[in-house]
């Protein structure tokens, strides 16, 4: 069981990990604009 829940959170530390780029670069544009 622990094999097939490690690759699940594995995807979704990098999908964590992705989002808060994504946020950042929002932040950093939205910064920009100002």
């Amino acid at each position: 069981m622990l094999k097939d829940i490690k690759p699940l959170i594995e995807l979704i530390s990098l999908s964590g990990i992705y989002i808060s780029e994504d946020l950042i670069l929002k932040v950093l544009n939205k910064a920009n604009e100002v």
